[in-house]
This record gives structure tokens, sequence and C-alpha cells, in this order.
């Protein structure tokens, strides 16, 4: 299920009520792959968080689709953010938070441990399938403690799609990797989202990653600063 992203009249505060993000108004189709990019402290990262309704204390609205995170038309509180990110949204993150004691396939299907009994075949199938599609070979005995940084990273790229979501959130998903890996995980990840008509939204600061992007968005001083379309 595609869905399309709307902000308005978006803050966050600091503890201390200082304004560290402001964005007046934002909205974004379904099925896009959008780079954001702006100098460390920006708020980008931020802005992912809010997006993954991790940060539900703003003001303003935020809803993907009609499903309102914040703002007018939320309901349900904590219980229903961590509902409809376990629905819908998957993280990819800079240091992977892998278990190290686990293998690949145990590390891609942990969504299936949360899941509802009827679903968790369907999780352990499709992160295997996704595995296999990256690279990885699922049914191996050694525990992602010995993999390399790049293979970690598609691990948790497998992990992130392995209970189908709409929307692929990724903050530095390359910072770890050196280039060749980066640009392999890159492709992955560009390539994955456009196959299956998730939305990407992707944070980073790897020019490499942004050209593969349909859209961009620079953050700066907490603001929206420039929005632009990628010419390939």
């Amino acid at each position: 299920m595609a869905l399309s992203l709307w902000v308005d009249g978006l803050v966050v505060r600091s503890q201390r009520g200082r304004a560290i993000l402001e964005i007046d108004r934002f909205t974004s189709e379904p099925g896009i792959r959008l780079g954001i990019r702006g100098p460390s402290g920006a708020g980008k990262s931020t802005f992912l968080h809010v997006l993954a309704g991790l940060l539900p204390r703003v003001e303003g609205s935020v809803r993907w689709g009609e499903h309102a995170l914040t703002g007018r038309g939320a309901a349900g509180g904590d219980a229903a953010r961590t509902g409809f990110r376990r629905a819908h949204i998957g993280m990819v993150f800079q240091d992977f938070l892998l278990f190290e004691e686990l293998g690949a396939a145990a590390n891609a299907s942990i969504a299936a441990s949360y899941a509802p009994a009827g679903e968790r075949a369907a999780i352990r199938d499709r992160a295997e399938e996704l595995l296999a599609r990256l690279g990885i070979e699922p049914g191996q005995a050694r525990t992602v403690r010995s993999f390399s940084g790049g293979e970690r990273q598609r691990v948790a790229i497998a992990r992130a799609l392995a209970h189908d979501p709409a929307i692929i959130l990724a903050d530095e998903p390359t910072a770890s990797l050196d280039r060749a890996a980066a640009d392999r995980l890159i492709a992955d990840l560009a390539d994955l989202a456009r196959a299956t008509g998730k939305t990407l939204i992707a944070v980073s600061h790897d020019a490499a990653l942004h050209r593969r992007m349909d859209r961009v968005i620079d953050i700066a001083d907490g603001r929206l600063q420039r929005d632009e379309p990628v010419h390939a």
C-alpha cells in the first residue's frame, strides 16, 4: 500500500523550548525516492525521526495517507504510532543494530517474532528472498559477527523490508562503509525501492546516494532550504 506524505506547520523544540526544526509545508507522493542532505546538526535526522513517529510531541501535523502521526486526527497515542511503524515502516540505520550472535536469516526475519502467528512464515520467506537478492546466503551457519560492513548493511536492508513496509527510512546508511561497499549498498537500496514501489527517504551526506534519488531536499539551520528533482 503506497502512502503519500503531508507535513504542515511542523515545529520540533528542544527541552529548553528552542525550535530545532521548522517546516511550514512539505508533501511527497507515494513511491518516491527522496534524499535529505545538509550539514551536521541541521535537523535532518530529527525530521526522519518525526516521519517515523519516534518524536510524537511536536507541533503541527504529519500524515502518511490517512494515518495522522501528529496533530489533528492523530489518535491512539504511542501504541497507535508503534503499530503504524511496525506495519508500514522499515528503518535502516548507520550502525546496523544487528544481533551479533545470530545469523543473517535470523536477523533479517526478526520482525516475525513480533508478528501475528499467521504472518510469521511469510516474513521469514521474504527475509530469505531478500538476502539472496542482496547477495547474502541465508542458510549459512556463521553469525553476523564475522560479516563485513557491507554485508551487515545488506542484512539490515533485508530486515527493514522483510515485513513488506510501504515506507523505507534510512539514516546515513552508507556512513560506515568504504566507497565500493557504499556504492553497492546504494544500488541495492535504490533498485529495491523502485522495483517494489516503496517510498524511500534517505538522510545522507553521500552525493552518490543523492544521485540515485528522484528528488533531493536540503535542510539547514532547522529549515527546508531547497527542494529539487534529480536529473539522471
